[in-house]
């Protein structure tokens, strides 16, 4: 399974459920946070700049996608703060595709 951050949620810590969509970055669902083995995808293409905060140990994930196209020249940003570790099985940041 993978989970989507969510277009609608600029700036959000990353243990809260709701930031977090199962079905796309535009989905409305509450996806829950990530669990154990499972792709992230931080991949908006608004171009509207985003910022997760990984304010959480999260389980060993699978792949970690952050990336942000679309018009403009904004970043996403994946800010990991003290004492919090991100271990993943691979991690993609700028131009991944989903494939």
């Amino acid at each position: 399974m993978t989970k989507f951050w969510k277009n609608s949620i600029t700036t959000g810590n990353w243990s809260t459920g709701n930031n977090w969509s199962g079905v796309s970055a535009a989905g409305v669902d509450n996806g829950g946070v990530p669990s154990a083995n499972e792709q992230v995808r931080i991949v908006n293409t608004d171009g509207i700049a985003r910022t997760v905060t990984l304010d959480t140990n999260p389980p060993a994930l699978g792949l970690v996608s952050i990336d942000l196209t679309g018009a403009g020249t904004t970043t996403n940003t994946l800010l990991l703060t003290s004492g919090n570790n991100l271990t993943s099985g691979a991690m993609f940041i700028g131009g991944h595709n989903g494939v």
